[in-house]
């Protein structure tokens, strides 16, 4: 949200990680709950007073993220119901955190090394390498 939405905080930065990682033709994985959750956020009129993304626009944004030489949309498959046990057990997240737990079991299924996030939240899954690209 924070690379695609002009009008908020560190959208600069934002964009210019997110830039980075698409023109480096090195892999990154980006989780498909992620990509289900930006497009609730930007196209929600309620929450941008008027001034949300459309649908369309929204759905292009994720095609060309999707569309960089190194992207993979991360899912769950074979053997992922273990990972995310373990993970739910571990933190002890519970109602909405939920989702996050879902999040860092498909990354920790993918063996992603290093998961960038400003939702400090994340840190409840001791698993998971995460950094703020954010801040410096």
């Amino acid at each position: 949200m924070y690379a695609h939405r002009r009008d908020v905080p560190y959208h600069p930065e934002a964009f210019g990680v997110l830039r980075s990682l698409a023109e480096s033709h090195e892999p990154f994985g980006i989780p498909w709950h992620c990509l289900t959750e930006f497009l609730s956020v930007v196209t929600n009129a309620r929450l941008w007073q008027g001034t949300h993304t459309s649908t369309t626009r929204a759905v292009e944004q994720v095609e060309a993220w999707l569309g960089a030489p190194g992207a993979v949309a991360l899912g769950e498959g074979p053997g992922f119901a273990r990972i995310w046990s373990e993970v739910m057990r571990e933190s002890g997240v519970s109602g909405g955190q939920v989702h996050d737990a879902r999040v860092a079991a498909v990354c920790l299924y993918h063996g992603v090394s290093e998961f960038l996030t400003v939702d400090r939240d994340f840190s409840r899954f001791p698993r998971l390498m995460t950094r703020n690209p954010l801040v410096a």
